[in-house]
Protein backbone atom coordinates (compact mmCIF):
# COMPACT_ATOMS: atom_id res chain seq x y z
CA UNK A 1 0.00 0.00 0.00
CA UNK A 2 1.47 3.32 -0.92
CA UNK A 3 1.43 6.33 1.23
CA UNK A 4 -1.11 9.02 0.07
CA UNK A 5 1.73 11.57 -0.38
CA UNK A 6 2.98 9.57 -3.47
CA UNK A 7 -0.11 9.90 -5.35
CA UNK A 8 -0.30 13.75 -4.62
CA UNK A 9 3.24 13.29 -5.97
CA UNK A 10 2.52 11.43 -8.91
CA UNK A 11 -0.51 13.61 -9.68
CA UNK A 12 1.38 16.68 -10.14
CA UNK A 13 4.28 15.10 -12.30
CA UNK A 14 1.82 14.08 -14.95
CA UNK A 15 1.82 9.88 -13.60
CA UNK A 16 5.54 9.73 -13.17
CA UNK A 17 6.62 9.68 -9.78
CA UNK A 18 10.28 10.83 -9.08
CA UNK A 19 12.07 9.22 -6.36
CA UNK A 20 12.42 11.36 -2.83
CA UNK A 21 15.74 13.29 -2.36
CA UNK A 22 16.20 13.47 -5.93
CA UNK A 23 16.67 17.11 -6.77
CA UNK A 24 20.12 18.15 -5.20
CA UNK A 25 18.84 21.82 -5.10
CA UNK A 26 16.15 21.57 -2.29
CA UNK A 27 19.45 19.84 -0.36
CA UNK A 28 22.09 22.45 -1.37
CA UNK A 29 19.52 25.99 -1.04
CA UNK A 30 19.55 25.55 3.03
CA UNK A 31 23.28 25.03 3.35
CA UNK A 32 24.16 27.42 0.76
CA UNK A 33 21.74 29.83 2.96
CA UNK A 34 23.17 28.56 5.81
CA UNK A 35 26.90 30.21 4.69
CA UNK A 36 25.36 33.49 3.21
CA UNK A 37 23.65 34.51 6.40
CA UNK A 38 27.53 33.31 8.18
CA UNK A 39 29.40 35.88 5.99
CA UNK A 40 27.20 38.12 5.44
CA UNK A 41 25.72 38.79 9.51
CA UNK A 42 27.08 36.57 11.29
CA UNK A 43 30.87 37.07 10.64
CA UNK A 44 31.17 40.93 10.72
CA UNK A 45 29.57 41.59 13.69
CA UNK A 46 31.70 39.31 15.39
CA UNK A 47 34.78 41.39 14.05
CA UNK A 48 32.99 44.94 15.16
CA UNK A 49 32.36 43.27 19.20
CA UNK A 50 35.97 42.10 18.80
CA UNK A 51 37.63 45.45 18.01
CA UNK A 52 35.24 47.41 20.67
CA UNK A 53 36.27 45.01 23.28
CA UNK A 54 39.95 45.57 22.05
CA UNK A 55 39.58 49.43 22.52
CA UNK A 56 37.71 49.02 25.86
CA UNK A 57 40.17 47.09 27.40
CA UNK A 58 42.80 50.07 25.51
CA UNK A 59 41.17 52.59 27.85
CA UNK A 60 44.08 54.65 29.77
CA UNK A 61 44.24 57.46 31.91
CA UNK A 62 44.61 60.77 29.79
CA UNK A 63 42.59 59.28 26.72
CA UNK A 64 40.05 61.62 25.32
CA UNK A 65 36.76 59.91 25.15
CA UNK A 66 33.38 59.90 23.28
CA UNK A 67 30.15 58.55 25.58
CA UNK A 68 27.63 56.77 23.62
CA UNK A 69 25.69 60.24 25.03
CA UNK A 70 27.83 62.61 23.20
CA UNK A 71 29.94 63.93 26.34
CA UNK A 72 33.65 64.21 25.82
CA UNK A 73 36.31 64.06 28.38
CA UNK A 74 39.75 63.08 29.71
CA UNK A 75 39.55 59.49 31.50
CA UNK A 76 40.67 60.37 34.63
CA UNK A 77 40.71 56.81 36.10
CA UNK A 78 40.27 54.09 34.77
CA UNK A 79 38.86 50.92 36.74
CA UNK A 80 37.79 47.70 35.77
CA UNK A 81 34.08 48.32 35.57
CA UNK A 82 33.92 52.08 34.85
CA UNK A 83 35.80 55.06 34.29
CA UNK A 84 35.85 58.61 36.12
CA UNK A 85 36.18 61.57 32.95
CA UNK A 86 37.21 64.78 33.69
CA UNK A 87 34.29 67.44 31.31
CA UNK A 88 35.35 70.56 32.72
CA UNK A 89 38.63 71.36 33.57
CA UNK A 90 38.08 75.08 34.83
CA UNK A 91 35.44 73.91 37.22
CA UNK A 92 36.91 70.27 38.00
CA UNK A 93 34.03 68.35 37.04
CA UNK A 94 33.94 65.22 36.53
CA UNK A 95 31.74 62.42 35.82
CA UNK A 96 31.76 58.06 36.32
CA UNK A 97 30.87 56.24 33.62
CA UNK A 98 30.11 52.42 32.57
CA UNK A 99 33.41 51.18 30.46
CA UNK A 100 30.85 50.17 28.35
CA UNK A 101 29.21 53.71 27.88
CA UNK A 102 32.46 54.63 26.28
CA UNK A 103 31.99 55.18 22.37
CA UNK A 104 35.27 55.69 20.92
CA UNK A 105 38.66 56.98 21.92
CA UNK A 106 39.19 60.38 20.41
CA UNK A 107 42.31 61.96 18.81
CA UNK A 108 44.41 64.39 20.77
CA UNK A 109 42.19 67.77 21.28
CA UNK A 110 42.54 68.85 24.74
CA UNK A 111 38.79 69.37 26.66
CA UNK A 112 38.43 72.73 27.31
Amino acid sequence: MCPLWTFALAAETGGRSAPPGSDPFIWILPIALIFVFYFLILRPQKKREQKRREMLAAIKKGDQVRTIGGIFGEVVSAKEEFVILLVDKERGTTLKVDRNAISTIVGGEAIE
